[in-house]
């Protein structure tokens, strides 16, 4: 046979960095002996876990690799990535280190960096006598952690609401109960309290369903209609608010729009927030305004507006996600479908099976959809 054209197959040993090789050989010299065996008990794969440094998991992935091998050491080393050339991937017992590590050193609330966590990891790796992953490899393991659970363990906004078919709800019963007081010929001072908490408690639940997002991309963008009424004299103080009437003028009104994100934080924050049933004297009111806001001027909405913002939020599903799993994602609802023109409620707040194509959804939603790939 011709030196030339002669192909002498090679299981990859030739190639393998020393440091892999001495790892594998180690690995080897004890999963082997294990493999032999017609039974592993759990004693003997936590002793072997303790010794190799991996976890319960993998142990039991390295026997059954072993076993469906070809008895050669290759058997337990990491193949070659197909990603490019002389590139080793992660194989099983790397990726169970980064896993480990990210989740002990990144989801936290200690909040640490994917640098810091990167060097943590590559530490690992050397002490292990592991291939040192490269630095977008982590960085993309990272980007492809679920959101809503990064939020969670990290102490970000997504802290509050995993699942918010409870909180939904609640924004329903919420809006009953604010159309029900509405409605009231006696009034009472626990009365008032009562309007005013469910109005928090309805305020803080869509700014958090927002943070969790577990919303629409466009309800925050949502605008919502108000009056102004503007200063009258001094500022109020802080016990000044109890008159508020004497600070604003009550009969001048022009009207404004806030959209949603500024509506809720108009509430949270509130340095005057009362409600008016319908009376003589006019239709019923909420009367509002923030602490950053009162030396301007004094809001005023109508409680329909917010127990129908109530039942829009508390309706809503999202049923269209495009992009990655991080905050950029799109999320568009059955209500953006409809005020589309792409859907219509059968019956409401239900639509029948969207069949938009790419294209309707780019037309209709350009600022969100725009010169964005499918992903």
């Amino acid at each position: 046979m011709d030196a030339e054209s002669a192909h002498i197959a090679e299981p990859g040993t030739l190639t393998m960095p020393d440091a892999l090789w001495d790892r594998t050989m180690r690995v080897s010299a004890v999963i082997a002996p294990l493999a032999a065996r017609a039974i592993v008990g759990r004693a003997a794969v936590d002793a072997a876990a303790l010794s190799l440094g991996i976890s319960r998991r993998q142990v039991y992935v390295l026997i059954k690799r072993h076993r469906a091998g070809t008895g050669l050491l290759t058997d337990l080393a990491p193949g070659r990535s197909s990603h490019g050339k002389g590139t080793w991937r992660l194989d099983a017992e790397a990726e169970d280190l980064v896993r480990g590590v990210v989740s002990k050193q990144f989801l936290t609330r200690q909040k640490r960096t994917q640098a810091a966590v990167y060097r943590d990891i590559a530490r690992a790796c050397r002490m292990r006598q592991l291939p040192v992953p490269a630095r977008n490899t982590v960085e993309r393991r990272i980007r492809a952690l679920n959101p809503v659970e990064v939020g969670r363990r990290r102490g970000g906004h997504s802290t509050v609401i995993s699942d918010s078919v409870p909180w939904r709800q609640e924004l329903l019963n919420l809006a009953t109960a604010l159309e029900r007081r509405t409605e009231l010929k006696r009034w009472s001072i626990r009365t008032g309290f009562l309007v005013e908490r469910d109005l928090m408690v309805g305020m803080f639940t869509i700014r958090r369903l927002i943070g969790a997002a577990k919303t629409s991309s466009l309800l925050p963008r949502e605008r919502v209609s108000f009056g102004m009424h503007p200063l009258a004299g001094r500022v109020p103080g802080i016990f000044d608010r109890w008159a508020y009437w004497e600070y604003y003028e009550m009969d001048s009104k022009r009207q404004t729009e806030l959209t949603v994100r500024e509506l809720v934080s108009l509430f949270i924050h509130s340095f005057v927030l009362e409600f008016y049933p319908e009376s003589e004297h006019g239709p019923a009111m909420i009367w509002v305004v923030s602490e950053r806001d009162r030396h301007k001027w004094l809001y005023s909405i109508s409680p329909a507006q917010v127990g129908a913002l109530f039942r829009r939020v508390g309706n809503e599903d999202v049923i269209h996600y495009e992009g990655p799993w991080n905050e950029t994602i799109v999320r568009l609802s059955q209500h953006d479908y409809v005020d589309a023109g792409l859907a219509q409620y059968d019956p409401y707040p239900l639509i029948e099976n969207p069949t938009a194509s790419r294209d309707e959804l780019v037309a209709a939603f350009p600022s969100l959809l725009g010169g964005r790939e499918r992903s």
